[in-house]
């Protein structure tokens, strides 16, 4: 996190309708739901930010840089005496538009959440 834009205890969190949180630099995303009042005790030692899941964010990648990636690849295959770049030719001419977007449509399954600035005390 670069700034810390405001600071709510979890009860002001809930109240303001967030359901989330994360532990700085953690990949899991906590339920505000699932902290017990025994477990309070625990999260206070830590330092945890809202998770906004009303904006789920989704991996995707341009046709621009599966061309390139591939393309790399073919120019740097040894084993092939490809002196004249043909198979680097093939691959940076070939359209990965469509295969773009079929991997796009399917990591749309998969949603990712991004950390706000506020932090959460417990």
């Amino acid at each position: 996190m670069e700034t810390i834009t405001e600071t709510l205890t979890m009860e002001q969190a809930i109240e303001r309708g967030y359901t989330h949180f994360v532990k700085e630099e953690g990949e899991i995303v906590i339920a505000f739901s699932s902290i017990t009042n025994d477990e309070r005790v625990e999260y206070k030692e830590g330092i945890y930010f809202i998770v906004d899941m009303k904006n789920p964010l989704h991996y995707s990648i341009d046709a621009d840089v599966i061309k390139d990636l591939i393309a790399d690849h073919v120019s740097g295959q040894e084993e092939m005496a490809d002196e004249e770049d043909k198979l680097y030719d093939i691959a940076h001419e070939h359209d990965y538009s469509k295969l773009a977007d079929e991997l796009n449509e399917k990591f749309k399954k998969h949603k990712y959440y991004e950390p706000l600035d506020i932090l959460v005390t417990f």
